[in-house]
This record gives C-alpha cells, sequence and structure tokens, in this order.
C-alpha cells in the first residue's frame, strides 16, 4: 500500500509498518503527539518535521472489505490533544468517504 498527501510525498507501508498496521486495526489513529505516538512516530524525520505536523487524526476507508485510503487530519503548530467529538467526525468523514466509493463503483 502506498499513501500520497497532498504535500506529493508517497509514503510506502514496508517503510512504516507501524502506522500501516496500526491504521488497519482501529476505527482512527489519534496521535497527540505524533512524534512519539508507536503508529505514527515512524513518520518523524521524514514527514512530520520538514511539514510542520505534530498531531494526527487518521482514518482508514473501508470499501467492500479492503482498506483502500486513509482520511489524514493533520496539525501544524503545538500539540493537538484531539477530543472524542473530532475522532468520531473523523470516523464518521472515512465512512461516507467509503460509501461514496462504494456508489461510484
Amino acid at each position: 500500500m502506498t499513501y500520497l498527501n497532498p504535500a506529493g510525498v508517497q509514503l510506502f507501508a514496508k517503510d512504516f509498518p507501524n502506522y500501516f498496521n496500526t491504521i488497519k486495526n482501529e476505527k482512527t489513529l489519534a496521535a497527540n503527539d505524533a512524534h512519539t505516538h508507536f503508529g505514527t512516530s515512524e513518520f518523524s524525520e521524514v514527514y512530520l518535521k520538514p511539514l510542520g505536523i505534530n498531531s494526527m487524526l487518521d482514518t482508514p476507508i473501508w470499501v467492500n472489505g479492503n482498506m483502500v485510503g486513509v482520511l489524514c487530519h493533520e496539525h501544524v503548530g503545538p500539540k493537538r490533544n484531539w477530543n472524542s467529538d473530532e475522532e468520531n467526525f473523523a470516523y464518521l468523514a472515512g465512512v461516507i468517504t467509503a460509501m461514496m466509493i462504494e456508489r461510484n463503483k
């Protein structure tokens, strides 16, 4: 699996196994401190620091039992403590995205 973000940086599952394993098994991945969180710390030097990202809230997008993408919310600036409403919103946005993909197949 490959992740291509808006900055054009590709992130490959083989290079970031903790992230891809975590995102496959969680409803949301809420990393208040993305530099130290188990699921996102692999990104610190190559992705987070260069872009000034300190917190991440990611949700897998599942279509027909397959993870087809990840909806990412990234916070630049001081570390952010994601609250349950934000996590629920991220999850629901991922579900709606999956439904749109399924409908347009």
